[in-house]
């Protein structure tokens, strides 16, 4: 997704239109007309510090973690995720709530949800995804 793109680039300004566009996308009950990028249209909100609420679809575990992401919640958010089999997702909503705790000041929650999230990057070998998290927890990068 290309607003998801422009905001890790930091180009905040050019992903908003993008973001506008999605917040559009629904039908004439308001409910919206795709579910598979809502989560990442919840990252998009939370990143760029949005407040609107995202459109909402027909299944709860889409609707619920976008809102969560939306809100900033990331451990509820990941909590939601791991009820699904929804893997990847899963595991970035575990590295970036463990950014968020880390910065927080929760060193030790931060560590717990970092681990979890390295195991899986170094399995699927997402070596950028692995910094960061061995980032968080310097000792990880130790057992590679």
């Amino acid at each position: 997704m290309l607003a998801h793109v422009l905001v890790e680039q930091g180009r905040d300004e050019q992903a908003q239109p993008l973001v506008d566009e999605l917040l559009a996308k629904t039908d004439a009950d308001g409910m919206s007309v795709g579910w598979r990028w809502l989560i990442d249209l919840g990252w998009l909100l939370h990143d760029l510090g949005r407040s609107e609420s995202p459109p909402f679809t027909l299944f709860p575990v889409w609707n619920d973690t976008v809102r969560e992401l939306a809100r900033g919640d990331l451990t509820t958010a990941v909590e939601v995720l791991a009820d699904t089999d929804l893997v990847s997702e899963t595991m970035y909503a575990r590295l970036r709530a463990a950014e968020q705790l880390d910065v927080e000041g929760h060193r030790v929650r931060a560590g717990a949800y970092a681990k979890r999230a390295a195991a899986f990057y170094r399995s699927v070998d997402a070596t950028a995804y692995l910094r960061r998290a061995e980032a968080l927890v310097p000792a990880l990068a130790q057992e590679a």
